[in-house]
């Protein structure tokens, strides 16, 4: 019988941890639960269901998810977004808006339950599609695949016990503990980038290339951690310099090279405004204007999110409570003014 806790870091989750689990009902998630329930009843757990208004079939995913729960005497919340409205208002795809969304309403729900982890259940294939979707969409930098461990906002961790896990594991694992668990049909649709990933391009990649494709991509992923501890070091040496009062001071940026300014650039936008995306287009288009030596100016991150540039200085700003207050934004994304 296979023993998946045995390929948990135990360190993620030390006792008496309090977390909430993003619980989907599907077999990643059922079966991530099962065994913290099985092996760890010092854990204090609650769930987290969302549902995105994509599927017409999603109650059959609530009903499993509320029973599965209630056999366990977890508490769950079962929360509601309209995903395609917020991905058309925000002008972004179906994938990015509901995570967004996701890790959002995750944090609020761990922030209301006294928690200081939120739980996912991505596992080692997981980790192979991150990567090579960084790799073939335009990851910026040596910053790549998915961590253990990552800090959120105000002291919440996101923890992926299962990085360590294969499919294969956590398919023999449903099957001999007989656990019932739901599939989503969307899983199936190539209308998703990462589906067709998974589903077309890397059974292909395993099949003619490389079959243990994941080995491979793990040892890049370390090599790729081990330069980031090095690069973290550095950037931590121009940073107190660089970022004055939460604003970068450009004259001192542009000491340094390239490079560095870049990834300068890129820390101060995983501070500021997480949730925009990295990709190595946008931060040097981004970096071309926070140097730029012109006129005050704001480029758009996001709907909500500016990068303004004035005085040699340039700085992120939330504008959502001027939208809401009947203000206009100035500057679209590659606005100059």
């Amino acid at each position: 019988m296979i023993n998946l806790i045995s390929l948990f870091n135990p360190s993620l989750l030390p006792p008496n941890e309090k977390f909430v689990m993003a619980f989907s009902g599907g077999v990643d998630s059922t079966v991530c639960l099962d065994v913290l329930c099985q092996n760890r009843p010092d854990l204090n757990i609650f769930a987290y269901y969302l549902d995105h208004s994509i599927r017409p079939d999603v109650q059959v995913d609530i009903d499993h998810v509320t029973t599965f729960c209630a056999q366990r005497n977890i508490p769950i919340l079962i929360d509601h977004a309209d995903i395609p409205a917020i991905a058309k208002a925000q002008k972004q795809s179906l994938e990015e808006a509901g995570r967004h969304v996701r890790y959002e309403r995750l944090l609020a729900h761990a922030l209301h339950c006294g928690a200081t982890s939120i739980v996912t259940a991505h596992h080692a294939g997981d980790q192979t599609e991150s990567i090579l979707m960084q790799l073939l969409t335009g990851a910026s930098g040596l910053r790549i695949g998915i961590n253990e461990v990552a800090d959120m906002s105000k002291g919440i961790r996101l923890v992926r016990p299962m990085l360590g896990v294969t499919k294969n594991d956590i398919l023999l694992y449903a099957d001999e503990h007989r656990l019932m668990f739901v599939d989503d049909s969307t899983n199936e649709s190539l209308d998703f980038v990462r589906n067709k990933l998974r589903n077309v391009l890397l059974p292909m990649i395993e099949q003619m290339i490389n079959p243990r494709v994941d080995k491979a991509l793990a040892r890049f992923k370390q090599h790729s951690d081990d330069m980031t501890g090095l690069l973290d070091a550095r950037l931590d040496e121009s940073w107190p310099q660089v970022v004055v009062e939460g604003r970068l001071r450009v004259r001192r940026l542009l000491i340094e090279s390239r490079f560095l300014q870049t990834e300068i650039l890129k820390r101060y936008l995983r501070e500021s405004c997480p949730e925009y995306r990295l990709t190595y287009d946008r931060v040097q288009e981004l970096l071309d204007f926070v140097i730029a030596d012109r006129p005050p100016a704001q480029y758009e991150l996001s709907g909500q999110w500016v990068m303004k540039r004035a005085r040699r200085q340039a700085w992120i700003e939330n504008i959502l409570p001027l939208i809401r207050e009947g203000g206009s934004r100035t500057a679209r994304r590659k606005g100059f003014q």
